[in-house]
Formats: C-alpha cells, sequence, structure tokens
C-alpha cells in the first residue's frame, strides 16, 4: 500500500512540474565559456532588467557562426529570432573565428548607444583577448543594465554625459584635497611676506630734514614724445563651423 502511495505522489509531483511555467534562458552558451555560477549570476541581471524596464539583453557563444553571412546579419536575424525585435541588446562571441558583435534593437540604441557601445569595447573585450570569459561576459550584461537604467531613469551616458567608475570619482576628489592643499599653502606663504615690513628704501628725501630742505622753483619738462599708430583690422566674418550630432550605430563588431 506505501509503494501505491509513494507512486501516486510521483506521478502527481511529475504532472505539477509539468504544467508550471518555464523561462527560457537568455545566456545560450554553444561553446561552453561560461560557468554555471556566472550563468546563474547574470540570468539574475536579466530577469531584473526585463521585469524593471521591459528590456532584453542577451549573450550567445557559438564555435563557428558560418561563412555564408556576416557576423552582424548572424547577429542581427538570431535576436529577431529570439525575441521579434522587442527592445534589447544581444552580444554574440565566435569562438573559432575570434568575432565577436554587440546588437542593439529598438529601445537599446537610444540606451546603448555609441558613447556606451565604446565603454562596452574597452571594459568587455579586453576581458575576452585575456581569455577571461566569465568576466567578460558579466561585465556585458552588467554594463547593459547600467546603461538601461540610466536612460530610462534620467538621461543616456554620452560623451558629454559620461559614466565614471568609482575609481575614477575617488580619484577626482583626491585631485580636490591636493589641490586645496596646494592652495593653502601658496595662501600661507603670500601672507608671511606681507607681514615682512622691513623694506628698502630707494629715496634719498625720506632722510632729509624738512628744516634744511627749501625747495624754490619747481615745473614739469616733456622732454619726448611718442605715438604709434596701429590699422585697426577688418572684420572679414567666418567662425568656427557647429558640429553635427550622430545616432547610434546600432551595433559594433571585431575581433578579440
Amino acid at each position: 500500500m506505501k509503494k501505491v502511495i509513494s507512486a501516486l505522489t510521483c506521478c502527481l509531483f511529475v504532472c505539477c512540474c509539468s504544467i508550471l511555467p518555464t523561462y527560457a534562458s537568455d545566456i545560450y552558451d554553444e561553446s561552453n565559456l561560461i560557468s554555471s555560477e556566472c550563468e546563474t549570476a547574470m540570468q539574475e541581471i536579466i530577469d531584473e532588467v526585463r521585469e524593471t524596464y521591459d528590456f532584453d539583453i542577451c549573450v550567445v557563444t557559438v564555435d563557428d557562426y558560418g561563412s555564408e553571412v556576416t557576423m552582424r546579419s548572424y547577429t542581427d536575424d538570431l535576436y529577431t529570432q529570439l525575441y521579434n525585435d522587442s527592445d534589447g541588446v544581444i552580444l554574440v562571441l565566435s569562438l573559432d573565428t575570434r568575432d565577436w558583435y554587440i546588437s542593439t534593437e529598438g529601445y537599446g540604441d537610444f540606451a546603448i548607444n555609441d558613447y556606451c557601445l565604446d565603454q562596452m569595447e574597452e571594459k568587455v573585450i579586453s576581458d575576452f583577448s585575456s581569455g577571461d570569459y566569465d568576466e567578460g561576459f558579466y561585465d556585458f550584461v552588467y554594463y547593459s543594465s547600467l546603461f538601461v537604467k540610466e536612460a530610462k531613469t534620467d538621461t543616456p551616458y554620452t560623451y558629454s554625459h559620461e559614466y565614471k567608475e568609482f575609481t575614477d570619482i575617488f580619484e577626482y576628489l583626491i585631485y580636490i584635497v591636493v589641490g586645496s592643499v596646494v592652495v593653502s599653502i601658496l595662501y600661507v606663504v603670500s601672507l608671511s611676506k606681507q607681514m615682512n615690513t622691513i623694506r628698502a628704501n630707494d629715496s634719498a628725501g625720506n632722510y632729509l630734514s624738512r628744516e634744511t630742505f627749501n625747495l624754490t622753483d619747481s615745473n614739469d619738462r616733456f622732454l619726448y614724445s611718442h605715438v604709434s599708430k596701429t590699422v585697426k583690422p577688418k572684420n572679414n566674418g567666418g567662425g568656427g563651423g557647429r558640429g553635427g550630432g550622430g545616432g547610434s550605430s546600432g551595433g559594433r563588431g571585431g575581433k578579440f
């Protein structure tokens, strides 16, 4: 009887599991470059960004994407198949050819613009080049979430609104402190010089007695006169040109 109950319990458990909703992973690691711990950490960030900002982040590794298409078209088509052109960003890395490509879609063009792609290339691709794939993929997901959050809550990071690391802020504070100390030292030195009232007297008049010196005649004599003229340059107009703005390219790729 106990065996029958146990069997029924197992069947019920399997049935319950089969009707529970399953969530597709946003990490497709065909080349087995990412550890399970890193996948878990990245998926948590991805789920939070999707739930909070309705934005998709995807990571894909392949051995070879094929020679019949470009890496860009392969990445764009893959994102369309997975997310149907929803707002998001995808990173695809091809291990055999050592190609990488980041493609932005919809709101991703605005949130992860050219400036953000510059930051990605600097911070992420260097990890791939050194073989630290966990660090590189995690950085991609992490910075994507930061860029999207900034764009949604304030303004996107741009060349005029740069992203600052904590180390950059710390260095900036050090510069402020050092500059303040230097200014303070110069100010103290200046005050100390003003306190020194001993001065050399170059005029003999101060040593003359007023009772013994009588000026009987005085006049001003203009000895020399010289007038110089400078031609005023004509205003020919002109001026600096105004630089044009540019939008996001929608993606970035290369070798690592």
